[in-house]
Order: structure tokens, then C-alpha cells, then sequence
């Protein structure tokens, strides 16, 4: 179905959500961080796109590319290997910090059971991963841990105070011109992945709510790539 790996390189900062504003007396809370962008992010910038190159709204082209535009996501990978990249983890995989925190949910006489639920003393596992390789998806969790496919989020939030701009000036407000918010920074190896069914020309984009600058580049998916 899909045709495109949609590579989206973050040119610095970025930010998890755009909400949660504060007022200059209460500076303790903070937005929800939300990260990364979902899929509607990047099919609203490559629709922006399409229509700009084809100058008016309402072509037969524009209407062609609302009917087939199809995007999922979002995915990450590392620098030098953005066919393999990395997908949530199901929700039948438990893989916790631990090798000893291994197990999965199965399908026994029409009902889930966790797999080690006759060991003795079993204990309640946290999962502590929470990605792992698109290629390694439908294994089960030994052949995971054996062939190291399990990652964390390799983004990281920080908190930091944010100005509000008057609309007139690029001054910050003297009422309510301030709010905390996470920071998101993506490691200088790894990308934001997405997959469509159209091509985005390469480039730097404004992408996100908050319109942080990026790189982005369109890989095309052949018949031997590992995508599901």
C-alpha cells in the first residue's frame, strides 16, 4: 500500500505540544508532552505541498491526492538505516529493563493468557521498551531479545520556559507571556519515519504545530524492503 519512507530530520529543538499556557505568577506546571507529531501532521503538510505546486485548490489532481493520500506513522530510525526502522512494541510483547522480565500474552481456547502464567511466584513485569525493528515485529519475544531489536524513546524532554510575542512586536507580553514547556531533542543519529502513499520533495519544512524547521526526504519502498 505504501509506496515512500518519509525521512524527518529535526533541524534542533522541537517541542511536544502547544498548549498549556501560564500565567507569569504560576510557573509550575506544565503542557502535556505529546511527541512525536501523528500522521495527520504529515499528510496536512504533504496535501500544503501538492496544492502549492499545483497553484489551484480545487485540480482534478488536488482531488485525486484527497482520495489516495494515505499516511501512518509515527516511526523513528537510526541515521544509517531508515528501511529498517522502528515500530511500537504490541501490546502482547511485555519486555522489561530485566532479561529476566520477559514475557507475551497468547490466545489459548479463545481467551489471552500471558504465556508464563504457570510459573511460580510470578511478578507483575513493567515494560521498560517500547519500541522495536519493523523486521521483527510478528517474532516472539525470545527472538527479539536474542537478535537486541528492543530500543527506548531515543528523544529526550526538557523542560523550558517559553515567551508568548505580542502580535505586534517581538516583545514578550507583560500579562501571560510566559508558560513552561517541554523541549524535545532527537539525537543528531536518529529520524522521525513515516510512511505514504505519496512523494514529498525534499527539502526544509515548517512541520508541527509549532512550525520548527526540518529536513525531509522521500525514500522509495521497493518489493524487498521489510514493510508490513
Amino acid at each position: 500500500m505504501f509506496k515512500y519512507i518519509i525521512n524527518v530530520q529535526p533541524l534542533g529543538l522541537m517541542y511536544g505540544s502547544s498548549g498549556g499556557f501560564l500565567s507569569p505568577e504560576n510557573l509550575v506546571g506544565c503542557s502535556r508532552a505529546k511527541f512525536p507529531p501523528d500522521a495527520a501532521t504529515l499528510s496536512g503538510l504533504i496535501l500544503s505541498v501538492k496544492r502549492y505546486i499545483n497553484q489551484v485548490e480545487n485540480t482534478s489532481a488536488n482531488k485525486k491526492i484527497n482520495q489516495n493520500l494515505y499516511v501512518a506513522g509515527p516511526f523513528w530510525a537510526k541515521e544509517n538505516s531508515p528501511k529498517i526502522f522502528y515500530t511500537p512494541i504490541p501490546w502482547t510483547k511485555i519486555i522489561g529493563k530485566e532479561k529476566k522480565d520477559r514475557d507475551e500474552w497468547i490466545i489459548k481456547n479463545d481467551q489471552w493468557y500471558r504465556h508464563e502464567d504457570n510459573r511460580e511466584n510470578k511478578q507483575e513485569i513493567e515494560p521498560y521498551y517500547n519500541w522495536l525493528k519493523i523486521n521483527d515485529w510478528n517474532q516472539p519475544v525470545t527472538i527479539i531479545e536474542s537478535n537486541k531489536s528492543m530500543e527506548k524513546n531515543p528523544w529526550e524532554f526538557v523542560s523550558m520556559l517559553h515567551p508568548r510575542m505580542k502580535d505586534e512586536e517581538r516583545h514578550g507580553r507583560e500579562k501571560n507571556g510566559l508558560f513552561l514547556e517541554y523541549a524535545v531533542q532527537m539525537p543528531e543519529d536518529a529520524s522521525l519515519i513515516y510512511l505514504s502513499t505519496y512523494y514529498l520533495e525534499p527539502g526544509w519544512y515548517k512541520f508541527g504545530g509549532e512550525n520548527h524547521i526540518v529536513e525531509i526526504n522521500s525514500i522509495k519502498i521497493s518489493e524487498n524492503d521489510l514493510i508490513v
